[in-house]
């Protein structure tokens, strides 16, 4: 078996946004922990993207279609004044529309309003995009509520209900496939918002320690070192501004690497970062250059090309550069 995970917008895309928080972050973030899962039960899985990057439907629609993968979980927040999750399935598909009531059920366990299973018929089949032009993969839409609901937005707001929603979707998916699932274990995460356990520990009360509202120099210098890394800053590249950006390319690079997931750029995630960057001294890196900024520095012949497709379509120019 093998599923496509696809976060919802991203990049340009913010999604939709209420109470200070935007769908693509939260989609993402939810994204990351079913792969995380996934991973843990050696399921085989690929995704539309892994950080904040622009990726445009039929990009990211082709991608689904030609992967080979048996289910595709498309990753949304919901919003219009409603409450609750939401499943959508095509209306030609039986097996999208058992699989897409699992996973509501899932939701519910946890705690979100069970609001709808239902499919949409357009003028030309299915009403929605990633159902009508995914092919033969068993797409399905899950709202994991409404951003613009302060119950929901609250639910969603803890870091360990995220992890929930990432864990019912697998449920679901298993119970279908009659899989057995194996919970992560050693998942003491709290339910603090962005706030994850693990044995390390950055914390913002280190004085060298690096934070969203820093600027300077060394803000330049751990942004250019996440270029290096991989980590894309899309909209404000080097710019010396520890903004929400950068902070989410720390918090990438955190939960990659398994470092306490805070954004905040202490001792270990600056131990980390170096030593990465020494491991990549000695091979040869080609960074991607888009429209004249740097997009990304890659060792990775795979992530050289997924960096290229991202911006197929939109860029006037892609420029894949030798750098040693």
């Amino acid at each position: 078996m093998k599923i496509w995970l696809d976060a919802g917008h991203g990049g340009n895309d913010s999604g939709a946004s209420a109470f200070g928080k935007i769908e693509k972050d939260w989609t993402l973030d939810i994204d990351t922990r079913i792969a995380e899962i996934l991973s843990y039960n050696n399921i085989k899985h690929e995704r539309t993207r892994t950080t904040d990057i622009t990726v445009t439907p039929d990009i990211r629609a082709s991608r689904v279609r030609n992967s080979g993968a048996d289910y595709c979980i498309s990753s949304h927040i919901n919003a219009g004044g409603g409450e609750g999750a939401e499943t959508i399935h095509s209306i030609y598909n039986e097996t999208g529309k058992n699989l897409a009531q699992l996973i509501l059920d899932e939701l519910g366990e946890i705690g979100l309003n069970k609001r709808r299973v239902f499919s949409r018929e357009g003028s030309n089949g299915d009403y929605y995009f990633m159902h009508r032009e995914t092919g033969s993969v068993t797409t399905i839409i899950v709202e994991y509520g409404f951003i613009d609901n302060e119950n929901d937005n609250n639910f969603l707001s803890q870091a360990g209900n995220r992890q929930k929603c990432a864990e019912a979707v697998v449920k679901g998916i298993f119970k279908l496939e009659g899989i057995n699932y194996m919970p992560i274990e050693n998942d003491n995460e709290e339910d603090n918002d962005e706030d994850e356990d693990n044995n390390n520990n950055d914390n913002n009360d280190n004085e060298d320690a690096l934070q969203e509202g820093d600027r300077g120099e060394r803000v330049e210098e751990l942004q250019r070192n996440l270029l290096s890394l991989g980590y894309s800053l899309d909209n404000y590249g080097v710019d010396g501004i520890f903004g929400e950006e950068t902070k989410r390319a720390v918090i990438q690079f955190q939960r990659d690497n398994n470092i306490l997931t805070n954004g905040v750029v202490g001792p270990a995630t600056q131990l980390k970062i170096q030593e990465l960057l020494a491991k990549i001294s000695e091979e040869t890196i080609y960074r991607v250059i888009v429209d004249g900024e740097q997009v990304g520095a890659f060792e990775v012949h795979e992530n050289i090309l997924r960096q290229v497709e991202n911006y197929l379509g939109e860029a006037n120019s892609i420029i894949v550069e030798k750098v040693r």
